[in-house]
């Protein structure tokens, strides 16, 4: 749009305004209309103040306002027009790549977010609705009120849930066959396993199939009546737990509960009851040789004796003793949890709860004092060591570090104002406010940041070992990116700053004012109209 255009749009507006509305103030500072029939001469009616739109002070005055509104809003849209991006954060933000076919749109900071490219699409409306694809690896996912609503699809199965009352999880195997279950809690459980399919449907009737280390459990109005199957071994409960009836090759049980019970597998265990829990004795076999003997009369005396432990009780939890001829430690427990020590090469730990807990085992360390209040771990495995140090809920700070590949990683939280987290990629990220103390670590937290921590989070970082980052503060109202061969800062409308190997580019008003630097030339723009 050249010079002589917005003459012409200005003439026009003038023109309008002059011939048709006027604006005057009245006693109480208000502008009030008045529609203008006899043209100039109503500019100069006594006791008046000259309408805005006359000629005077006033009408100079309206006729720049006019004339800045056209060139920020008029001109500022034509050179958006020209651009690959369109920031107007966090209201809206717009970014496209016509040669790579990407696409990216955000809207209220990333209420709303949409992610496209040839290999995958994302659309959300946080914390509402989440959809990605992956078209290489043929993949969907579909959140709704995530952790509520979960609907997975990939090549190996898919996964659907909507807690607390629905699950459903299928596998697909290499020659076509699924296996899996549906539940619909706590009425019905149904699926495919590898002896066939099944339905319950609780607490009537129905089967399940792969069940609680089982081949196959079947109920009809539970508790009357349930029987389980597991190889050669059946059995059968009426009015669960009270009668119970077994049988199978070697094997034979039953139980009139809580007086007596009884089950005897040949080559794998003896066990008996009487008034359970109070007595209880049992042992245990390989082949015909005994390995392992148990017997509990609570709350008076109790012993479990095999050739690697020995554990005594008496008048529980007045006294515990347990020796380990293994991991060569004695524990002495007294008024357990409150006095606990253990002595020896394979354990040492000294307690007295909840003042302190002290205990070491090779090289892992588990320490709490004012329990549950501060905590430390440390754990080592074959090249692996992490350690781990929290104030709950006020403090976190956890160390990783990977001996192979001379890799470590940190997580900081200052609840609630911080966290920092570098993994092993040094790939950085930084959020303030953080609210989500101690919820663990890995995809659980990772999702719940995504769909949340928009609702708080003023600030965030994100960079990596190469030297790229962005910052962003006040749901992107600033942003500040930077990289090996440049940076950029911007707050939307009002100011920009890019530096690349180009050159260099500084705006204000998208171009009220903006200087321009490539190699030894310099251009110079000054009300959107280029100066040289």
């Amino acid at each position: 749009m050249g010079f002589s255009h917005f003459t012409e749009l200005y003439s026009h507006i003038m023109r309008v305004i002059n011939n048709s509305t006027y604006l005057y103030p009245d006693r109480r500072g208000f502008l009030t209309r008045s529609f203008h029939k006899a043209g100039q001469p109503a500019c100069r009616q006594a006791g008046n103040v000259p309408p805005i739109g006359c000629d005077g002070i006033y009408g100079f005055h309206y006729r720049i306002i006019i004339l800045l509104c056209l060139l920020i809003f008029s001109v500022a849209s034509f050179s958006f027009a020209d651009e690959r991006v369109l920031d107007l954060s966090p209201l809206y933000y717009r970014k496209t790549d016509e040669a790579k076919q990407l696409k990216e749109v955000e809207i209220l900071g990333s209420v709303f977010e949409l992610k496209y490219s040839p290999e995958a699409r994302k659309y959300s409306l946080k914390p509402f609705f989440n959809l990605e694809e992956d078209t290489v690896k043929k993949e969907k996912l579909t959140e709704i009120l995530w952790p509520i609503g979960k609907f997975k699809r990939t090549e190996k199965g898919k996964l659907d849930w909507i807690l607390p009352l629905y699950y459903s999880k299928y596998d697909t195997w290499d020659d076509g066959k699924e296996t899996g279950t549906t539940m619909l809690l706590p009425f019905y459980i149904g699926g495919e396993a590898e002896n066939g399919n099944y339905h319950l449907f609780f607490p009537l009737y129905g089967n399940l199939k792969g069940w609680f280390n089982k081949d196959e459990i079947k109920i009809a109005l539970f508790p009357l009546y349930s029987s389980t199957v597991k190889g050669n071994d059946s059995s059968t409960e009426v009015m669960w737990p009270i009668f119970h009836y077994a049988k199978g090759e070697g094997h034979e049980g039953y139980r009139l509960w809580p007086f007596y019970g009884y089950d005897k597998k040949e080559g794998k265990h003896l066990k008996r009851f009487y008034l359970w829990p109070f007595v209880n004795y049992q042992k245990f076999y390989e082949g015909d040789k005994l390995v392992k003997t148990s017997f509990l009369s609570l709350p008076f005396y109790g012993f479990t004796e095999s050739e690697k432990r020995s554990v005594e009780t008496i008048m529980f939890p007045l006294y515990v003793h347990d020796k380990s001829s293994t991991r060569k430690y004695n524990r002495y427990d007294i008024i357990w949890p409150i006095f606990s020590f253990s002595r020896g090469e394979g354990r040492h730990i000294t307690q007295f709860f909840p003042l302190f807990r002290f205990d070491r085992k090779g090289d892992t360390v588990h320490d709490v004092i004012l329990w549950p209040f501060y905590w430390f771990d440390k754990v080592s495995s074959d090249g692996y060591e992490r350690k781990e140090s929290r104030l709950v809920p006020f403090f976190e700070d956890r160390r990783e570090s990977w001996e192979k590949d001379k890799t470590d990683g940190r997580l900081v939280s200052l609840w609630p104002f911080y966290s920092y987290k570098r993994d092993r990629k040094d790939n950085v990220k930084i959020s303030s406010p953080s609210l989500l103390a101690f919820l663990g670590y890995g995809k659980f937290r990772e999702k719940m940041e995504e769909n949340y921590s928009f609702l708080w989070a003023f600030y965030k970082y994100e960079g990596d070992k190469e030297g790229n980052s962005k910052s962003a503060y006040l749901w992107s109202l600033y942003k500040d990116q930077k990289s090996k061969t440049g940076r950029s800062i911007n707050i939307p409308l009002f100011f920009s700053y890019n530096r690349d190997e180009k050159g260099e580019k500084t705006s204000f008003l998208k171009g009220l004012f903006e200087t321009k630097k490539e190699g030894d030339k310099t251009k110079l723009k000054l009300f959107y109209i280029p100066l040289f």
